[in-house]
């Protein structure tokens, strides 16, 4: 009894609250009721794109349903059909929603051929209405056999409509053409064309005849093979004819590194194509996502090249190449035999002369290459240190200030030139010549240098000083010298102060690079009675030269697979960053001081490892200029960890000095193929796909790889602007058009982060013909991940 008076009390509290809550106002929200259904839209169901002969009802009705503002089935709305093109009958002409908010009818097609279309309207609403489309046609594809197509076998096709004349119907198998070899007005004979390029899955079959093409029917197809590299092996297809890649469905994720390249030494030629990707079969189950690509946490990210540095190289190598270029043009063959044989004998103008002291006088002719080089400025110097096989003299009307260079700062340079330059470069690219009998290099130390190119160079080698001065060269200096530039705080020059610092943190790299070029010139010219090699070839020797030189002064060497530390990190940075930089332009960094973040667009694949300086200012090379001294560099270095261990008792060194000598009649991509015995075209392949796989695929072939450097790791250090960036495609249908120019690749990855479809990849021209094989493209693929 007290139990339940207790429960009752509580009752009638509990509804004396309530009470006053609803007298009182509550926080407690109450949802106010739902709106009443609107009919918000129309959408069509089935029933659409139906073909059948003119005259006939279509075997599918159509069916549309109505929906509510929620994307609910609205029932009980009202709609109409309306007949708008073709002359054809509907049957009911009216209906309502029912509780699936769905109506149908039948459509019976017009008597003419061509589109027919049904219009459907919401009675009283103002729901956008919808349009119902069919063909009537007497030409109608039902079937094709065999159950899967294959390239080059027989197919059977049948329908009604077809012209009894085989070569008046005309057959598609997807995009390709097919061969119709019989049939009839219900059944046609095909051979499924090759080199299609479908991928695995459906392909739409359609039939023309007489302008009118039929429904397509999309059917099995299966490629005749799959080109599914294993992890880091490269697949190459050189015959225009053949490329298409064909990769097979999988349940996991992957990378395919895609290259069309062109390996024509012609870097003045740009040929044109279409990359088209075509998406096929997918796989079951979707496997999980997986790592798209690989982590590099060890390194620090974002670091950029110097850019001072990186200015000041590029205005140098401008006015080094425009040099270089004056010096093809003008000069022809030296008469260095006939200047050796007086020499030898004691007598003429280039009597060899007895090695100097310190504090003699010379007298010097430094070539005017503002204007012309051969046309001297004759300036009186004094030698301040003589070494074994260097002579370093200084202009006597250099600026005498505090920031001149020290005795001791020169003395520096000649045990740097002898203990490490001298004997590093010519074991790695031979002997110079020695026209003047001293066994040395004259190294000239003069503010003429400072003046010339604008204040651009920093110093420079001249082949006119292998020339016969009284006939052939007036500035010649009938032997092997180098002219460098001085501190000048003050701008004595007036072209722009220097500072010691920058002409100290210059000169032992430069002195390497351009005494290289001495070596290349005078045993071409006056050794071997050969002919130069090219611009390229040189240039990536001379920057081989600073890199082999800096292992040599830092006590490191090659096949040790560098990474950024090396590069970026005092004191490689002094040796290497440039290097790094120069091919970081190749890959289409901007070198833009103002925006380090700054891409050129179409690069690599419109600039060329075959380039020089009269490409330089061509407005059609996107690439910053002199990006081909990294390009030529990185293929050397390639070639060098690649064909050098076992070359010859200097490993790479023997390799190098043969690039020079073994053919000295041949220059270019003939002295390449000369020298290594293999063809170019495959090793210019495995040279491009090693720039982007080094260091990412640990388990790469080693012909995709260089051992002396880890690309991957060194430039994925390095700003993004800096690396090699391929177009990045999904395994989805994708169509591009580009060019790739002598010389170059253009890159495509294609990447998939969990399960993927099967995947053909073709490369035609414009107008979808193979590409003319004049320069040399080649297809090729390489995964990744």
């Amino acid at each position: 009894m007290t139990i339940t008076r207790r429960n009752a009390s509580r009752g009638a509290l509990t509804a004396l609250t309530a009470g006053l809550l609803a007298a009182c106002g509550s926080d407690t929200p109450v949802e106010p009721p739902a709106p009443p259904p609107v009919a918000t839209s129309l959408v069509i169901v089935s029933g659409n794109n139906q073909r059948r002969p003119p005259g006939e009802t279509l075997p599918a009705p159509v069916v549309v349903r109505v929906n509510d503002q929620r994307g609910a089935a609205m029932a009980g709305v009202a709609l109409s059909f309306t007949i708008q093109a073709g002359d054809g009958a509907i049957n009911p002409a009216s209906a309502t929603t029912g509780s699936d908010g769905q109506a149908q009818t039948t459509w019976t097609l017009g008597a003419a051929e061509g589109e027919n279309r049904v219009q459907v309207s919401a009675t009283g609403t103002s729901l956008i209405p919808v349009v119902f489309r069919a063909i009537a046609s007497n030409l109608i594809l039902n079937a094709v056999s065999p159950d899967t197509l294959r390239e080059g076998q027989t197919a059977t096709l049948t329908g009604q409509g077809f012209d009894a004349t085989p070569t008046n119907n005309s057959v598609m198998i997807g995009d390709a053409p097919a061969t119709v070899t019989g049939g009839t007005t219900t059944s046609l004979t095909v051979t499924v064309p090759t080199r299609a390029c479908l991928p695995l899955g459906n392909a739409a079959v359609t039939v023309t005849v007489s302008n009118q093409t039929s429904n397509a029917v999309n059917h099995p197809f299966q490629p005749p093979a799959f080109d599914n590299p294993p992890l880091g092996q490269l697949v190459i297809i050189k015959d225009p004819r053949d490329f298409c890649l064909q990769l097979a469905p999988s349940v996991t994720g992957a990378d395919y590194l895609i290259g069309m390249g062109v390996s024509a030494e012609l870097p003045l030629a740009t040929l044109p194509f279409t990359i088209r990707g075509r998406a096929g079969a997918l796989l079951a189950p979707v496997s999980p996502s997986v790592a798209a690509s690989v982590a590099v946490t060890s390194i620090p990210r974002g670091r950029l090249f110097d850019d001072a540095l990186v200015e000041r190289r590029l205005a140098h190598l401008r006015a080094e190449s425009r040099l270089r270029g004056w010096e093809r043009q003008h000069l022809g063959r030296p008469a260095g035999p006939r200047v050796m044989a007086a020499r030898a004998a004691g007598a003429g103008p280039g009597a060899a002369q007895a090695v100097p002291s310190v504090g003699d006088t010379m007298t010097i002719r430094v070539p005017n290459i503002d204007a012309n080089p051969c046309t001297p400025v004759q300036i009186g110097t004094r030698v301040r240190a003589v070494g074994n096989f260097g002579i370093f003299v200084v202009d006597t009307l250099n600026p005498k200030a505090a920031d001149s260079l020290t005795t001791a700062e020169i003395q520096a340079f000649r045990d740097t030139f002898d203990l490490h330059t001298y004997p590093t470069t010519t074991t790695y690219f031979g002997a110079p010549s020695d026209l003047d009998a001293n066994s040395r290099v004259i190294v000239v130390l003069t503010i003429q240098v400072n003046k010339m190119a604008q204040g651009n160079i920093a110093g420079f080698v001249f082949s006119g000083d292998l020339f016969d001065r009284e006939t052939q060269c007036g500035s010649s200096d009938e032997g092997e010298l180098f002219y460098g530039h001085v501190p000048d705080g003050a701008d004595s020059a007036g072209t722009g102060a220097r500072s010691k610092a920058s002409v100290l943190g210059q000169m032992s790299s430069l002195i390497a690079h351009e005494f290289t070029h001495n070596i290349q010139q005078s045993r071409r010219l006056i050794v071997l009675g050969g002919d130069l090699m090219t611009s390229w070839e040189m240039e990536g020797q001379a920057v081989l030269a600073e890199e082999v030189v800096g292992h040599k002064v830092l006590g490191n060497m090659p096949g040790q697979d560098y990474g950024a530390t090396k590069v970026f990190d005092p004191p490689g940075a002094n040796w290497y960053n440039p290097n790094f930089a120069q091919l970081a332009l190749y890959y289409g960094w901007a070198a833009d001081g103002q925006n380090p973040d700054r891409r050129n667009p179409n690069a690599p694949e419109l600039c060329t490892v075959f380039g020089d300086g009269d490409l330089n200012d061509d407005p059609v090379i996107p690439c910053t200029p002199f990006w081909f001294y990294g390009a030529s560099w990185m293929l050397q270095r390639y070639i060098a960890d690649r064909f050098g261990p076992g070359w010859g008792p200097n490993g790479e060194a023997d390799l190098t000095r043969d690039w020079i000598d073994k053919s000295p009649m041949l220059d270019g991509v003939q002295n390449i193929e000369a020298l290594l015995g293999v063809k170019f075209d495959t090793l210019f392949a495995q040279w491009s796909a090693m720039h982007y796989v080094d260091g990412r695929v640990t388990s790469a072939d080693p012909k995709l790889r260089t051992s002396s450097w880890n690309l991957f790791n060194i430039f994925s250090s390095a700003r993004e602007a800096a690396r090699l960036q391929p177009a990045a495609r999904s395994f989805a249908q994708f169509s591009d058009a580009r060019s790739a120019r002598g010389g170059s690749t253009a890159y495509t990855l294609l990447t998939a982060t969990a399960a993927r479809p099967a995947m053909a990849v073709r490369v035609r021209d414009a107008n979808g013909q193979p590409l003319a094989t004049g320069l040399q493209p080649q297809f090729w693929v390489v995964r990744t991940r």
